[in-house]
Formats: structure tokens, sequence, C-alpha cells
């Protein structure tokens, strides 16, 4: 249900992706139990810290 509704914003927007929002959660603990998560932020200059990430739901 998720991707599908993501997909149904990013159709409804005209755009390629959606903002996922984690800037509210508390950063040392999402950096402990997300560590890859974290290290592939970093690579693309983000950090959910301080950045909203984009998304996109993905072809499995």
């Amino acid at each position: 249900m998720v991707p599908r509704a993501i997909q149904g914003q990013i159709a409804s927007d005209r755009a390629d992706h959606v903002w996922l929002d984690l800037r509210h959660l508390d950063g040392r603990s999402m950096h402990r139990r997300f560590p890859t998560m974290d290290r592939e932020l970093a690579a693309r200059g983000l950090d959910h810290v301080t950045d909203l990430i984009p998304i996109a739901p993905a072809a499995h």
C-alpha cells in the first residue's frame, strides 16, 4: 500500500520522488540503528538529521 501511495503522489505532483522527513527522530539513535542508511545518505551528501530524503518506489 505504501509504494502505491507514494507512486500516486509522484504522479499527482508530476515529480520523480517524494520527500521523507526523518528530522523529528533522534539523530544518534538513527545513526546507530541504521548505519547502512547513514553511510548511503552521507555518500550522497545527505543527513537525515538536517535534510529531507528524496524517495521513490523500487522495482523488485
